[in-house]
């Protein structure tokens, strides 16, 4: 998790130049390209939360769980 959070804010300060979508978004475009997840006691994976933009307008989220559920907003 803390690997996954460290290359996120590499790669967040690696960033290009600011496109439309960072504009239209704000600082919610930060979140783009990222991925989340957390972890239960045992270590197994329990909720994954990845970001992408959209046509450059839109934030898109993707939701995977342990127990089977998948969804995106």
């Amino acid at each position: 998790m803390k690997l996954l959070f460290a290359a996120a804010v590499g790669v967040a300060l690696l960033v290009a130049p600011e496109t439309q979508a960072q504009t239209n978004l704000g600082w919610v475009s930060t979140l783009a390209g990222s991925c989340w997840q957390g972890v239960g006691a045992n270590g197994a994976q329990v909720d994954r939360q990845c970001f992408q933009t959209q046509f450059n307008r839109v934030l898109r989220m993707s939701v995977t769980r342990a127990d089977g559920f998948s969804g995106a907003s």
